[in-house]
């Protein structure tokens, strides 16, 4: 991320970038790939915590090694699904006179039809579902809590699964600018876009990391 959006956002080789396509090629698989893991990861997240609330026999039977390998591999699979595609779309690296960004944009506005597809069949229908087992999981949790105390890490999971889904629905909002600017052809809502991607990413790596050091 840093080389391929930070890098260019603040002016270093700026040159070097303008001149290089496939740079900004592989900048909209890598973009696509990552933004695709917080919508699979918040989905497994709050369905696994529904199960460990609501069912948690079942959730004891599957929570094991094996069932972590076939998660995180279904995440890369489907990710990569989403991701490998943008290379059939143009792109090259402008820069943006009113945000004064360089930042990667695609050269065809079809790119928006793909974009709109998989935004609105694949992610929203996650958001949904995630947010009703996040619902349900904070309802769950708090009828437990009146009848015995809860653990702390069971409060602490439910915690990051809602931060989870915020950034979530953070991310869904950059797809969204970005599908809006890739529609209507407007070069500086496609680089707020992509700068605010930055700080999205930020937001969600760090989020990540202090939450599984405090759970642990």
């Amino acid at each position: 991320m840093m080389a391929l959006l930070k890098l260019p956002s603040w002016s270093i080789m700026p040159q070097f970038y303008l001149d290089n396509t496939y740079l900004a090629q592989i900048s909209y698989v890598f973009v696509a790939t990552t933004c695709c893991v917080p919508f699979v990861h918040t989905f497994f997240l709050s369905g696994l915590r529904y199960m460990a609330i609501y069912h948690p026999v079942k959730y004891t039977r599957i929570s094991s090694p094996r069932t972590s390998i076939i998660l995180c591999s279904l995440l890369l699979i489907i990710s990569l699904s989403i991701g490998l595609p943008s290379l059939a779309y143009p792109s090259r690296y402008v820069y943006n006179n009113v945000t004064g960004i360089i930042s990667s944009t695609y050269l065809v506005k079809s790119v928006a039809y793909y974009h709109f597809a998989y935004v609105t069949f694949f992610y929203l229908p996650i958001i949904i579902i995630s947010a009703i087992f996040n619902v349900a999981n904070f309802i769950g949790l708090s009828k437990t809590n009146k009848r015995n105390k809860n653990k702390r890490s069971e409060n602490l999971f439910v915690i990051y699964s809602l931060f989870s889904f915020f950034t979530t629905c953070l991310m869904e909002a950059y797809i969204c600018s970005k599908l809006i600017g890739s529609f209507l052809e407007n070069q500086m809502i496609v680089s707020i876009a992509n700068y605010s991607l930055q700080w999205i990413g930020d937001l969600g790596t760090f989020g990540d990391f202090y939450f599984l050091i405090i759970i642990k």
